[in-house]
């Protein structure tokens, strides 16, 4: 194979050879002294398109990585760049022998940015579908103090909920912080032993939820079947037989009245 012609376009080189016209980049130019009427053997030209391959592809991996990736994620993103299985490799190698890519630190800074936002489980599910190895993902999630992370979390969470029986608040939290990857173990005892709900007055907030229930059955029932109806929605809230009962005094005074 003969180089005919070989012109710098900005970054680029094109080159023709045997009247076909090819981009190099400029690391191919050196390593191959290219230059016109220069004559490479079968092997050495299909090595040169090797190379080019590479360099090509191995610059757009690195415009890639602006952001943290995996080394699944960037052989994802080569492949749909139409890269050649074998050039992947070579390219994930060398980002990989150089740092560019590093799953382990990926998931040591993954688990430090998502520790309060997702759970273990969650956490473990992601970096899987990321193409981390599950070792590496259970050795990143060994530092990390899921019952202190649900120390803070849970009370926070509890100050924002609506008032409500202190069962509901309670089904609410297991069930937000289930669905966030947290082992519902811990869950339950941070819940029994960190959470004060000493100012949570069951009483008022009852009172509350028989008015609105009142005002809703209201016109439709009235007597033993009003009652009825106001006591099981109060029970499927979760409030207590006590508490219940003090409602429906008040609905006894409202009827006399």
């Amino acid at each position: 194979m003969t180089i005919t012609e070989v012109l710098k376009k900005g970054k680029i080189y094109r080159i023709k050879v045997n009247h076909e016209t090819l981009e190099i980049e400029p690391e191919v130019v050196l390593k191959y002294r290219i230059k016109p009427l220069m004559t490479y053997d079968d092997n050495t030209y299909q090595a040169l398109l090797d190379d080019q391959d590479f360099y090509h592809y191995r610059k757009k991996g690195l415009k890639k990585l602006s952001r943290m990736m995996t080394s699944y994620e960037m052989k994802t993103y080569l492949n749909t760049q139409a890269c050649k299985d074998r050039i992947i490799k070579q390219i994930i190698k060398d980002f990989e022998l150089k740092g560019y890519l590093n799953d382990a630190i990926y998931v040591k800074n993954y688990i430090e940015i998502k520790k309060f936002s997702e759970g273990p489980q969650v956490i473990t599910f992601k970096l899987l579908q990321k193409g981390i190895q599950k070792e590496l993902i259970d050795q990143g999630l060994q530092t990390l103090d899921e019952k202190d992370i649900l120390i803070q979390l849970i009370p926070q969470k509890a100050k924002s909920q609506k008032k409500e029986s202190i069962r509901q608040m309670t089904l609410k939290l297991k069930t937000y912080f289930v669905r966030k990857g947290f082992s519902l173990d811990l869950i339950d005892e941070v819940i029994q032993k960190h959470l004060d709900w000493s100012n949570v007055s069951e009483r008022d907030i009852i009172i509350k939820e028989f008015s609105k229930i009142y005002q809703q059955y209201a016109k439709k029932l009235q007597g033993y079947e009003l009652k009825k109806k106001i006591y099981e929605k109060l029970y499927q809230k979760g409030y207590q037989k006590n508490d219940i009962e003090v409602a429906l005094k008040e609905l006894d005074t409202l009827q006399n009245n």
